[in-house]
């Protein structure tokens, strides 16, 4: 409980499936890896859908390798 485990996803699209059913722990925190703009663009959404649905500690992105320019959203 002194930890926060940081769970990171290049498939963040299959996180609220595959946790359906299962209380995430407070100490959880929820990222995806996004290398583009498109890639952004799709997964800001799904993230935020996994922040509303499952109350992670926060969530990130992780933009490694990055492969070209991203415009963040910071109203997503």
């Amino acid at each position: 409980p002194n930890l926060t485990w940081l769970l990171l996803t290049k498939r963040i699209g299959n996180v609220l499936p595959m946790m359906q059913g299962i209380d995430m722990p407070r100490n959880v925190a929820i990222g995806a890896t996004m290398v583009n703009q498109m890639e952004y663009d799709r997964d800001r959404i799904k993230l935020a859908q996994v922040k509303a649905t499952l109350d992670p500690a926060f969530t990130f992105g992780s933009f490694e390798p990055l492969l070209g320019p991203i415009i963040l959203d910071t109203y997503a």
